[in-house]
């Protein structure tokens, strides 16, 4: 009966436990390391995935190209918002483009027109797509410039001689809120 109860204990416990086949080990897939992609690469590579995904979809961001036609077209539908800072404002804008610092945002909503379409650049774009994102969140019909000033309009501005809509100098100070 010892011999039985031995048996069955045994039994037992080779039927309950997980066979090789349920084993989680069969299920992984060795891969090997590339050593010749270094980890910054790797870092570049989803920083600009990330960044130019989203700066480049056409349903919240426009090219330089498409906002310089804009301005010589149909200026009168669009709204212009510079978030940087006032003395990088001063030293060149957007022509029409009206200052607020990114930081003073909330204090200026009320003041954007909510029947244009609204154009909001800063450096490179990162910002510009934040405050895109509360403009839309309040109602408004925001784009964020692709690339901003650095990346966007000042190389537009390189490469197309002809464009009549180039950098301007600001305007009077009382036409930026900080």
């Amino acid at each position: 009966m010892k011999r039985y109860m031995s048996i069955l204990f045994l039994l037992t416990i080779f039927l309950l436990s997980p066979s090789e086949s349920f084993s989680n080990e069969k299920n992984i897939i060795p891969v090997e390391y590339n050593r010749d992609i270094s980890p910054n690469s790797i870092v570049k590579y989803n920083i600009e995935k990330y960044l130019f995904g989203i700066v480049n979809r056409e349903d919240y961001s426009i090219s330089s190209l498409t906002l310089a036609n804009m301005i010589l077209e149909d200026s009168h539908n669009i709204y212009i918002l510079d978030i940087r800072k006032k003395e990088d404002y001063i030293k060149g804008y957007i022509p029409g483009a009206v200052n607020c610092w990114h930081h003073n945002i909330c204090q200026f909503i009320p003041s954007i027109p909510k029947d244009k379409k609204i154009i909001v650049y800063c450096y490179l774009g990162q910002s510009s797509g934040q405050i895109v994102g509360v403009l839309r969140t309040a109602g408004y019909n925001a784009f964020s410039l692709q690339g901003g000033w650095n990346n966007g309009w000042l190389e537009f501005a390189k490469t197309d001689e002809d464009a009549s809509c180039g950098c301007s100098p600001a305007p009077k100070p009382s036409s930026s809120i900080h």
